[in-house]
């Protein structure tokens, strides 16, 4: 059976913690679901309780107080999601497309137990299909061919190759992270379901005329695809990142967040009761980040960066009774206007 919360006490605290979270020096084999530590033994790692004992500037009563709220958002958030794993199969071909000569690259991969070989960019007239399954439209003289592959390495690649899951720019990630994923993602691609779809409030399914498809529109990848015959949406979870750009822009609320639906949303804002929420996205690597926290901010940690909704804000508001700070190095064209039109509302009042 796990034990819910355990805190590694790598810094010694001069205070003591709730008494349901165990203090250790390290997490000695045992199972926990939540832990301020990444460890395979912990279900949760939750970088934030670290982060807010370092940056925090509450009294000791408030942090022991907080400290335990962090932990018990964690779980609840756990307890609500709505999300499935799944997985991919993926065999060992490898595709390195680059005008220049790969050699040492294209020999490693090989290494590696991966089929590999190399084209150059000009001759790819198109990408369709998944990791697993990726399929090149390649110029050959004058015909065109289908290459069937299972992942991609493609210096300098154009957006349609990028939209398709398993495709890896080193521009972007760098050589040693495209390499390490691709070797990684050999024999299975492991997948969740970001998004929540109810299509009997959706604007756009079924529709006799057209009076929405925002979601597909802003959607990075082909994760989301409108089918204009029938009207419906076709989700391929396997290319989702997980960003939530479609969910912030749905007029409806057709779409949801499978990793914090709203229902969780709503729960874990009771903990906010007069506090002001400091929302930070994970990718902002809260390990090393360095924030003083005035007296009564509590960050609130999510894993998508674009999903919140205009309702997400309002009801961190109303219940806290308290402005809220999202902390972000990128806001999406949905949240940012969700954003303006809260704070314009604000003025106006």
């Amino acid at each position: 059976m796990n034990k819910e919360y355990i805190y590694c006490d790598q810094t010694p605290l001069d205070y003591p913690l709730n008494e349901s979270i165990e203090v250790s020096t390290e997490l000695n084999g045992e199972e926990y679901i939540v832990s301020n530590v990444e460890n395979e033994n912990a279900q949760i790692y939750a970088p934030e309780i670290n982060f807010y004992i370092k940056n925090t500037q509450d009294d000791i009563s408030e942090r022991i107080v907080n400290i335990k709220k962090l932990y018990d958002i964690r779980v609840t958030t756990y307890d609500l999601a709505q999300d499935l794993d799944f997985a991919q199969e993926v065999g060992n071909k490898i595709v390195v497309v680059s005008n220049k000569d790969e050699e040492k690259l294209t020999e490693e991969l090989k290494n590696s137990e991966l089929t590999c070989i190399t084209l150059n960019p000009l001759n790819i007239v198109d990408v369709n299909g998944c990791i697993g399954k990726l399929i090149l439209t390649i110029r050959k003289e004058e015909e065109l061919i289908d290459l069937e592959t299972d992942q991609m390495i493609w210096y300098d690649a154009p957006e349609f190759a990028m939209k398709q899951s398993g495709t890896y720019d080193p521009n972007i990630i760098g050589l040693d992270k495209a390499v390490k994923t691709a070797k990684e993602n050999n024999g299975s691609y492991k997948y969740k379901n970001y998004i929540k779809y109810d299509s009997s409030i959706c604007q756009y399914h079924e529709r006799n005329t057209e009076i929405c498809g925002k979601c597909a529109e802003v959607c990075p990848t082909v994760a989301i695809l409108k089918v204009d015959e029938e009207k419906h949406l076709e989700f391929s979870h396997v290319d989702c990142h997980g960003c939530g750009g479609c969910i912030s822009v749905c007029p409806s609320g057709a779409l949801d967040y499978a990793q914090m639906p709203r229902i969780a949303f709503k729960e874990v804002t009771e903990f906010y009761r007069d506090n002001v929420a400091l929302i930070i996205p994970r990718k902002m690597e809260l390990e090393s980040l360095h924030v003083e926290l005035p007296k009564g901010v509590l960050p609130l940690a999510i894993e998508g960066e674009k999903f919140l909704h205009e309702s997400h804000f309002m009801s961190l508001i109303q219940t806290s009774g308290n402005p809220v700070i999202f902390y972000t190095d990128f806001i999406s064209r949905g949240t940012g206007d969700v954003i303006r039109i809260i704070n314009d509302i604000f003025k106006k009042k």
